[in-house]
């Protein structure tokens, strides 16, 4: 009976105390019925599905995964101290995957058998040198002393890669001791059970500090903190909420959240002006287990401009991972936005260092991307001077300081063993065009002049919403850059009557106005030494234009510049039709025929 009134019920209550309420079944099903023991394994993994109390003797335990509220919970029966008479499994060796330990306490990390949890092996046997724990994907439940402990014990660990905000949590990647292998082990700060599930649902689902629509008045739609710095398990339904919770806080602080399950990160849930993640924040999936991160070919999604503000991936597959847009390009120098690789689903300053990826999956959209991968890190390691020369901006100018690579496991994938730029660091990563959980989701039209090309530089793509600043794109670029083709993106109508000209015109006269310069063009106009292409952004959905403001000379193109060197796929507004044929109120030239640029899909006004 409990079984169809549970199930007659789910129908009629909101998420939040759905989740609520399984988890207090869960932990009320541990209570009652389910004692773990030697006597129910007697060889192989025990698969375990829901919240079992734990007695010493089983010799290898694997969660399973989907459940709500995360890991299943092993909790210790009885004194864990005097429950350890033998060692557990036929040969001493016992495995844990994917669980969550609650009541075992963790010895002085110090001491011989100070990474094995009391109660899941014979303490005397480990001091002995017998029998080996493995804990992987594994949650352990301690108390603040516990905690601090091992994060100054870790903290002296130079090689072990970890994160911890030093007060409520501490993620260890990967640890090994005679006696002991952790792989993805958290410690976790909770009062209970119930307290550390509250991390991944009520909390935050009750609201959203994002929604200012909202008329809730709950502490979580008003701001208050969490209560800890970490999510015990974000998944699909889950994930977007849970990151606007923990990454509203504008602290320095690293947040720590679990990825237990696929995610798509599709907007909607998420906001169309992207979330904000105001702290630096470790996503971290499986190591056991694919967990997918489905950007859906979105850019913009997590929005990082706070000075904390930076994200480490971690044990996740980054799949549909799109082109950058107009609004990319604002932050985008000096990376290309033809490049996924860039994952501009970020959107950050690319002259910061902001993101950080390790054990990780980046499936790229076309194996045209993964050739020119592997052909920039062939011209970065190689020692010929003339790839040497080739590789120049690279190094100085995307400041890419260490890039080792590796074969992946086929044709289709690259290992980056390590690779340090001045806006991101890879560690120990794939990249391939082989999908690995997410369908291949179409890759969304790019402008032909942002495509990439094997064996040349990638455009340099930059996006101005006045005239200030596209002259100041059109400032001569370091001589790192020289032959790297330039494009620069008209967000909105461009004017090149002086700013400080006062209007009492239309709304659009002032708003032309408004995107006007105070500067000053010199005699002779701005060179254009290097290819420039003037375009109009795609994503306003019109023709912006460009007004010359009757002016000559603007920009100067050399006697020995290429043809096509100046490219303008906007609409001019030239004012002086009687000028047309020889383009001299915006352009000089050297020649007597403008041969040297051209006006492909030029409006002329």
């Amino acid at each position: 009976m409990r079984s169809r009134g549970w199930a007659t019920l789910r129908l009629f209550l909101p998420l939040q105390l759905l989740l609520l309420l399984e988890a207090a079944a869960r932990t009320s099903a541990a209570d009652s019925s389910c004692v773990l023991d030697a006597s129910q394994l007697t060889s192989g993994d025990l698969s375990l599905s829901r919240d079992c109390h734990y007695t010493p003797g089983v010799g290898s335990v694997r969660g399973v995964l989907g459940l709500s509220g995360g890991p299943p919970a092993l909790i210790l029966a009885g004194d864990g101290a005097a429950a350890t008479s033998g060692a557990a499994g036929a040969d001493g060796f016992v495995s844990f995957t994917y669980v969550l330990l609650v009541g075992f306490e963790l010895p002085d990390p110090r001491s011989p058998a100070g990474l094995v949890p009391t109660g899941l092996h014979s303490s005397s046997n480990v001091a002995a040198g017998g029998g080996h724990v493995s804990l992987r994907d594994v949650r352990v439940l301690v108390d603040s002393d516990t905690l601090q402990r091992h994060v100054q014990f870790f903290s002296q660990q130079q090689t072990v890669k970890t994160y911890s905000d030093g007060a409520t949590y501490l993620h260890v990647n990967y640890f090994w001791t005679p006696h002991a292998s952790w792989q993805s082990v958290g410690l976790l700060l909770a009062s209970d059970l119930q307290d550390a599930r509250s991390t991944s649902g009520m909390a935050a689902l009750t609201g959203t500090r994002n929604n200012p629509n909202s008329t809730d008045t709950s502490a979580a739609v008003a701001g208050r903190p969490p209560k800890y710095g970490y999510v015990l398990s974000a998944s699909n339904a889950t994930f977007v909420p849970l990151m606007q919770q923990l990454g509203g806080e504008d602290t320095a602080a690293q947040a720590l959240m679990y990825v237990d399950g696929n995610v798509t990160l599709s907007k909607p849930p998420v906001p169309e002006a992207g979330m904000l993640l105001q702290r630096p924040l470790a996503a971290v999936g499986l190591s056991s287990a694919l967990t997918s991160l489905d950007l859906a070919m979105q850019v913009n999604t997590i929005i990082m401009s706070s000075r904390w503000s930076n994200i480490t991936f971690d044990s996740l597959v980054l799949e549909n991972m799109g082109p950058g847009d107009a609004r990319s390009a604002e932050v985008a120098k000096p990376l290309s936005l033809g490049s996924a690789n860039n994952l501009w689903a970020l959107y950050y300053d690319r002259q910061e260092l902001r993101m950080l990826a390790r054990n990780i999956t980046l499936v790229l959209g076309s194996q045209i991307e993964l050739d020119y991968f592997r052909y920039w890190v062939t011209v970065y390691q190689s020692s010929l001077p003339y790839f040497k020369q080739l590789a120049k901006f690279i190094r100085d100018v995307i400041r890419i300081t260490v890039w080792e690579v590796s074969d992946g496991k086929d044709d289709n994938s690259v290992r980056v063993v390590q690779l340090i730029a001045g806006s991101c660091v890879v560690e120990n990563s794939v990249y391939t065009v082989t999908p690995v959980v997410a369908p291949r989701l179409p890759t969304p039209e790019l402008n032909p002049r942002l495509q990439l090309k094997q064996g040349q530089q990638s455009a340099l793509v930059t996006a101005v919403n006045n005239a200030s600043a596209l002259l100041d794109q059109l400032q001569p670029l370091g001589p790192s850059e020289e032959g790297r083709e330039h494009v620069i993106l008209l967000r909105h109508n461009v004017s090149l009557l002086a700013a400080a000209r006062s209007s009492n015109g239309s709304t659009a006269d002032q708003q032309e106005q408004a995107n006007g310069t105070t500067q000053a063009i010199a005699p002779g106009g701005l060179p254009v030494p290097y290819p420039v292409s003037l375009l109009s952004d795609v994503s306003s959905h019109h023709s912006n234009e460009l007004d010359l403001a009757f002016q000559r000379g603007l920009l100067a193109l050399d006697a020995t510049a290429a043809d096509g060197q100046l490219q303008v796929r906007v609409a001019l507004k030239l004012l002086q039709r009687q000028q047309m044929g020889s383009w001299s109120c915006g352009v000089e030239s050297r020649h007597r025929q403008c041969s040297r640029w051209t006006a492909a899909g030029v409006g002329l006004r």
